[in-house]
C-alpha cells in the first residue's frame, strides 16, 4: 500500500511538472511559480531579452573557387551542362567540398 501512494505521489507531481513546462504566458509562469511577484518576473524576461544570443558558427565556407577545391580534395566537381547560380563550398576541417546549381529552374 505504501508503494502504491508512493508511486501515485511521483506520477502527480511528474504530471504537474510537465504541465508547467507547456505554458508560455506570463500569467502561467508567475501562477507556477508561486510567491514570485509579477515584477520580479517582468525584469527577468526583460533581461533575459537583452542578452545577445550565441549561436555555433557554420565551419563550411562559401564562395570558393573550383581551384580551391581542387586544393583542398585534389578533385574537380563536373558541372552539367546549363547548369546555372554554381557555388562551392568547404569544410576544410574534414576536407570536404560540395557544389550546389540550378539546373532547369531546379536547385
Amino acid at each position: 500500500m505504501k508503494r502504491k501512494m508512493i508511486c501515485l505521489l511521483c506520477t502527480m507531481v511528474l504530471t504537474a511538472s510537465l504541465a508547467g513546462c507547456g505554458s508560455s504566458s506570463k500569467e502561467a509562469v508567475t501562477e507556477a511559480a508561486g510567491n514570485t511577484t509579477e515584477s520580479t518576473t517582468e525584469a527577468q524576461t526583460e533581461a533575459a531579452e537583452s542578452e545577445p544570443v550565441t549561436q555555433i558558427a557554420n565551419p563550411w565556407k562559401d564562395g570558393v573557387t573550383p581551384q580551391d577545391v581542387y586544393e583542398l580534395v585534389n578533385a574537380y566537381f563536373i558541372v552539367p551542362d546549363g547548369a546555372e547560380h554554381v557555388l562551392y563550398r568547404t569544410l576544410e576541417s574534414q576536407k570536404l567540398a560540395e557544389m550546389q546549381f540550378s539546373l532547369d529552374g531546379l536547385d
